[in-house]
């Protein structure tokens, strides 16, 4: 406010309020700690709202201009970015990162889905498979074994068999090279030169372990066209290990040589001996390859009769020699034995 006063001018002005006091001080107190890094020790929301860089002069004056705001930001320039939508999880996107991290309580319809999922993927995408082949080789836990090991078996190339049979030599892990004959075994060696590879691993002793041996006997199965002189020297190979001191690779044994060998002289002779082997399950393996192994019935009836009918035995190998005694004709006096048996035991949980 002005006054003329003759012929000065005096200029009165109002002393200021304490609202104006308070944001001068504030404004003042800002731009000293800004200046000198001070008063970080007690609370100053101008000071922890500045920018980390030092503000000038000018900026610390530009964060109090509005007297009402009491030193905080503009709440329009400080609101958060939008918040992006979430990626889609890599699981989603590959079916073998799904199928592995699948649940074990996961229905029957979303399994069937993820692995003709899978499958379809594979089937035309090499890398795929080989990453599969890797998962089931190192060993996946859960529901994702089986499955995975169903969807490889269901893509069988030439390639894979071959990644397989490569994976079962000595310079690989124990428990790789066994993940790869038991796949091999579900996938079928379809070619002769890694049929006579698995042979080779089997005569140089490089299959020495007994679970080796076991896994290699069960991969060892015949597809496709066969020769005569590779069905020779398989089964001449084989007839060893039905006289290993390990029971798994004599009743391995015994599968092996009857899918190679199921007719030919010699083989009912084989299984009537396994029928006597110290070890139950390797007396069961011989009973039950006698369905297919016998030319005739009457070859293998009278063992069949004993197994089942002999009380000391144990009842597995009562049982299976019973189920196969039922697959041939049977006189009066067989089929009353094997009747009476059947309803005393094979109804049985």
């Amino acid at each position: 406010m002005a006054r003329n006063d003759g012929d000065k001018l005096i200029v009165m002005t109002s002393p200021p309020s304490l609202k104006q006091w308070m944001f001068s001080l504030t404004a003042i107190s800002a731009i000293f700690a800004a200046g000198y890094g001070l008063g970080r020790n007690t609370p100053n929301l101008a000071a922890d709202a500045a920018p980390a860089a030092c503000p000038s002069t000018a900026q610390a004056g530009t964060m109090y201009s509005n007297p009402w705001s009491g030193g905080l930001p503009d709440p329009v320039a400080s609101a958060p970015a939008p918040v992006a939508s979430p990626p889609v999880p890599a699981a989603a996107a590959d079916p073998l990162a799904a199928l592995i991290a699948l649940p074990a309580d996961t229905d029957a319809s979303e399994r069937e889905r993820l692995l003709s999922r899978l499958g379809s993927a594979m089937a035309s995408d090499a890398g795929l498979r080989r990453r599969a082949v890797a998962a089931y080789l190192k060993g996946v836990a859960g529901p994702a074994a089986e499955m995975l090991e169903m969807a490889l078996s269901a893509a069988g190339t030439p390639e894979l068999e071959k990644e397989l049979v490569d994976s079962t030599r000595a310079n690989h892990p124990v428990p790789e090279r066994l993940a790869s004959l038991r796949l091999l075994g579900a996938v079928g060696l379809k070619s002769q030169e890694d049929r006579s590879m698995l042979l080779e691993s089997l005569r140089n002793g490089s299959a020495s372990e007994p679970q080796l041996v076991a896994a290699t006997l069960s991969a060892l199965s015949p597809h496709g066209p066969i020769s005569t002189s590779e069905q020779a020297t398989v089964t001449a190979t084989l007839s060893t290990y039905l006289q290993s001191p390990d029971a798994i690779v004599r009743q391995q044994a015994i599968d092996a040589y009857v899918a190679w060998a199921p007719r030919e002289a010699g083989t009912v002779q084989l299984l009537k001996n396994a029928a006597l082997d110290p070890d139950p399950e390797v007396r069961s393996a011989a009973v039950s390859a006698m369905a297919v192994a016998a030319g005739n019935s009457a070859d293998v009836q009278p063992v069949l009769m004993a197994r089942m009918l002999d009380e000391r035995e144990a009842i597995a190998v009562r049982k299976a020699a019973a189920s196969t005694l039922g697959t041939f004709p049977m006189d009066s006096a067989a089929m009353s034995a094997y009747a009476a048996f059947s309803a005393a035991h094979m109804r049985e949980p």
